[in-house]
């Protein structure tokens, strides 16, 4: 067996040795910086009295204070209505158009707070009108424009730049080249999963209870807690070992050992782990977890 010492200093060392900037990386910089960025500047550069009076800078950061908090909140707000709701599993129109009527309300008291202070701080007259009052009519017009971009920028990263956002599961056909394992230096090391070298405590291959797909990361299970990373499911649930899990779901693998209970549940199964996290078992599996669960003898609640 090799030293668990020697493991972790080549598993830190290959994870040191991976380049930062994957495309991957480029995307989401490219989402949650990269966008509200370019709609900022495009804004300032099309009022260029505003530039005039307060000068290029301070007019500038005028436009990306209007573009960056707000857009960095919507993503917030998004991700918080996702997970609120992901017992209901809404379409992801559904989700985003929460998250943005959310994110209006929330960031209307900091961009009339900005807005005066530019027109007090700067000597512009009228700035101020320029934010619509809260249930004004121009508001709702701002709130229906925001929301369309909202969608149409999603849209573009989601189909055009392989970046799905607020789903609950991966959508067939995508192909994350930049998830593959991170390559270790020594023979033995490279007998564990590529993904134990991205999370940030050192596991044991008994460590992990159960894999979930969640978008273009994968949620490790743990007796202790669970770690979100970057990483491909279908190469994570190929490298566990065959003896040690089995895939029951589209988005889940199993550690055998992580089992306590099966729950039937009408036609459908409920895996119980003993980190006390319940997996539902989709019907191309229920053949194959009764057959281990009797060879095993798991213990099933009825």
């Amino acid at each position: 067996m090799p030293d668990s010492a020697a493991i972790q200093q080549n598993t830190s060392s290959a994870r040191s040795k991976a380049p930062w900037f994957t495309s991957e990386r480029w995307k989401l910089l490219a989402f949650y910086l990269g966008v509200p960025l370019t709609v900022g500047l495009y804004g300032g550069i099309n009022n260029w009295q505003l530039l005039k009076q307060a000068g290029y800078v301070p007019g500038l950061l005028f436009y990306m204070g209007h573009a960056l908090p707000p857009w960095l909140v919507t993503c917030l707000t998004t991700f918080s209505v996702m997970w609120v709701l992901q017992r209901f599993k809404p379409p992801p129109w559904v989700i985003m158009a929460i998250g943005s009527v959310l994110a209006a309300f929330m960031t209307q008291p900091f961009a009339s707070w900005l807005t005066g202070y530019y027109e007090v701080r700067w000597n512009i007259p009228d700035l101020h009108d320029q934010v619509a009052p809260m249930f004004s009519v121009e508001f709702w017009r701002y709130l229906i424009s925001a929301t369309v971009m909202w969608f149409l920028i999603n849209y573009i990263f989601d189909r055009f730049l392989g970046l799905p956002r607020y789903r609950y599961t991966i959508p067939r056909g995508y192909d994350f080249k930049d998830m593959a394992p991170v390559p270790v230096a020594d023979d033995a090391v490279q007998s564990l999963p590529g993904f134990f070298g991205r999370i940030p405590m050192r596991l044991s291959l008994d460590d992990v209870l159960a894999i979930k797909a969640e978008q273009h990361y994968i949620r490790v299970y743990t007796e202790e807690q669970d770690y979100m990373i970057l990483y491909r499911f279908s190469d994570a649930a190929r490298e566990m070992p065959e003896d040690s899990g089995f895939q029951v779901h589209r988005s889940y693998w199993v550690s055998y050992a992580g089992v306590a209970s099966i729950r039937p549940r009408a036609k459908k199964f409920l895996i119980h782990l003993t980190n006390g996290e319940n997996v539902p078992v989709s019907g191309p599996y229920h053949t194959q977890v009764k057959d281990v669960a009797r060879e095993r003898n798991w213990l099933v609640i009825s």
